[in-house]
């Protein structure tokens, strides 16, 4: 048997089943004697965490194994291979540690039969069937209808009217799923799909706190967890957290040194078009009220060996604030923090500290500013 892990090594842990007990097997085994005795080869690929696994075995009279262990339920395709001008026989299914059998006679789709996770699963399905049925409507018009009748307004608007409700009603269905099933490994992957971008908060909570201990200690769970909880920290009316990043001179510049001001802190680069277009905004806001309270602080997503583009830039567009860098581009670590994704992005800080505004613009920020000052 070959094994191949693509990124780090599996952390292996035991999951935790709908009857609030943690299940006695911590390994799987698919155990599968199939005819024709034809194939091959056989592959089992999976994701485990942020790892991708991929697994094989050569077939020997119809029969093969494999067997190992995942941290939590995933979705796992099996491979069949007859040859290399064979296409091959392929069935999905979700993996746990527990025991998948195909006796000789049997189709391959018989594997799932005995397993309590792919019984959860076809549950959940059903449980979500009555919009999921409305939300295919919508996709085979979709796909039915072609280019041209796609580019209609009123199609378009014709579909939002089937699809928004169906959404709706499935954000519902998947809500109340949660409530009902708190030991099912599907109702985490429920509350994923509804916290939406950005993510609920207050479904988060409500929600979360419904879900079993078993479940909450899965990986994908204390994932899921950390990143709400990252995300709560950026959010309006949560305090700033302060950071250190060097000026043009390699002065540390800190967040904090702003305390007491209105503070924009503006994510940007010198590549960025958008970016560039919109400092000139950035400079009118800032000589209108830097009097009052007002300043500015940038931060440039340029990359490493790129401080004489940043630097030109600030003389060229004429940004008379302090501006700071790691020149580490995506990889800076307020960016990630804050979590932007993309450029212009900015934060208003009040005095205190406090996340009051996101992503102000042009009159926007004039206006707010307004309001404010």
């Amino acid at each position: 048997m070959v094994i191949k892990i693509i990124t780090s090594v599996i952390i292996l842990t035991a999951f935790c089943c709908k009857d609030n007990t943690i299940q006695a097997q911590h390994n799987y085994t698919i155990d599968v004697r199939i005819d024709p005795s034809s194939y091959k080869m056989a592959y089992l690929s999976y994701k485990s965490t942020d790892k991708e696994i991929v697994d094989s075995v050569k077939i020997k009279n119809g029969k093969f194994k494999f067997s190992g262990s995942v941290s939590e339920p995933t979705l796992a395709t099996l491979k069949l291979h007859a040859g290399a001008h064979t296409k091959p026989t392929r069935f999905s299914f979700y993996l746990d540690n527990e025991t998948y059998k195909v006796s000789k006679g049997q189709k391959l789709h018989q594997l799932v039969e005995k397993s309590t996770i792919n019984r959860l699963h076809t549950n959940y399905l059903k449980h979500l069937r009555e919009a999921d049925s409305l939300l295919r409507i919508v996709d085979r018009r979709w796909t039915d209808a072609g280019p041209t009748k796609r580019k209609e307004e009123a199609f378009f608007y014709e579909l939002q009217t089937i699809r928004k409700p169906a959404l709706a009603l499935k954000n519902k269905l998947q809500l109340d799923y949660i409530a009902n099933n708190p030991y099912s490994y599907f109702s985490l992957i429920a509350l994923k799909e509804t916290l939406g971008n950005p993510p609920n908060i207050q479904v988060f909570d409500e929600y979360y706190a419904k879900i079993s201990d078993d479940i909450k200690r899965l990986p994908s769970s204390i994932t899921l967890k950390k990143r709400i909880e990252n995300h709560k920290a950026i959010c309006i009316g949560a305090t700033a957290t302060d950071f250190s990043l060097p000026d043009t001179a390699g002065r540390l510049i800190s967040l904090s040194d702003f305390r007491g001001q209105y503070v924009l802190v503006d994510f940007w680069a010198s590549w960025c078009g958008p970016c560039r277009a919109e400092n000139p905004n950035l400079l009118s806001a800032y000589q209108s009220f830097n009097k009052y309270g007002f300043t500015i602080l940038g931060i440039s997503l340029d990359y490493p060996g790129k401080e004489k583009d940043w630097i030109e830039a600030i003389k060229i567009d004429g940004l008379i604030w302090p501006q700071v860098s790691d020149l580490k581009g995506w990889k800076n670590e307020v960016a990630i923090h804050y979590q932007i994704n993309s450029i212009p992005q900015n934060i208003l800080i009040d005095p205190a500290g406090k996340i009051i505004a996101k992503n102000l613009k042009g009159d926007d920020l004039i206006k707010y500013l307004s309001s404010l000052l």
